[in-house]
């Protein structure tokens, strides 16, 4: 696994950062997330709503609904388990199949991503797209940062590259990802992001915020133009001690909060 990561750290940044960089055979496949897996998963009763949906089934009238309602404690019923017949039904129909977070509930994949933190100074989101037939699958990506794909399943082709179960993609920058698939197959998308302004933001707040529990304890004492003159002092002094590094760390605590 740390092959593929140092291949993606030593990619030349002269080509086009469009332009994927193919592994071949980098990843050993039984190690990671498979279909089986997903069903052995969803028998059990472990794969739920939100890690789970069927983009835009919608646009085929009559299809069936992904979820099932359970039994989880006596009586008491709770929704949103994947019904294994509705999920066949759409991958027979042509759908796709679309597994969130999936670092959230699946451990090789949870380290890898935290290989991949390590690595780089970035949140990774993960996903995994699940096709039952010959077909397309479309990717949504979150953003136009670093994306790396591993082919798990089948084959496909992607702008002409045809990838095989075990091999990796990785670009360095993409909007969104069209695989061209022969059959069955199952990929897993991961996503490297890396801070926006929106987000620096947000980190230097909460870092202002967490220096200024002194000032919060007896902000509401201050009259209107004392509490602004005290929490502008706040600010400044937190800025001016404020590092690039410790920013950084802020942001990505906070992105990796909410990805996975």
């Amino acid at each position: 696994m740390n092959g593929i990561i140092e291949a993606m750290l030593k990619a030349p940044r002269t080509v086009p950062a469009e332009e994927p960089l193919v592994l071949r055979g980098a990843i050993e496949t039984r190690d990671h997330l498979t279909i089986s897996r997903v069903h052995e998963r969803m028998a059990a009763g472990g794969l739920r709503a939100p890690y789970f949906s069927v983009p835009r089934p919608e646009a085929r009238p009559g299809a069936p609904r992904a979820t099932r309602t359970r039994a989880v404690v006596g009586s008491v019923r709770e929704w949103g388990f994947a019904d294994p017949a509705a999920l066949e039904g759409h991958l027979a129909a042509g759908d796709v199949v679309l597994l969130e977070q999936v670092s959230h509930w699946h451990r090789a994949t949870r380290t890898f991503v935290a290989e991949l933190e390590r690595a780089f100074p970035v949140a990774v989101r993960s996903a995994a797209y699940w096709s039952g037939r010959a077909g397309t699958v479309q990717v949504r990506l979150h953003g136009s940062g670093r994306v790396l794909a591993l082919q798990l399943e089948g084959e496909s082709r992607l702008a002409g590259t045809v990838l095989e179960a075990g091999d990796a993609l990785w670009l360095e920058r993409g909007d969104s990802l069209a695989f061209t698939t022969s059959g069955e197959s199952l990929h897993l998308i991961f996503e490297l992001g890396e801070p926006t302004a929106r987000e620096f933001l947000i980190a230097l707040s909460r870092y202002v915020t967490g220096r200024g529990r002194a000032l919060f304890h007896h902000y509401h004492h201050l009259d209107l133009p004392s509490r602004s003159e005290a929490l502008r002092d706040e600010m400044t002094d937190a800025l001016g001690a404020l590092d690039d590094d410790v920013l950084l760390a802020y942001s990505l605590a906070y992105m990796r909060g909410r990805s996975g």
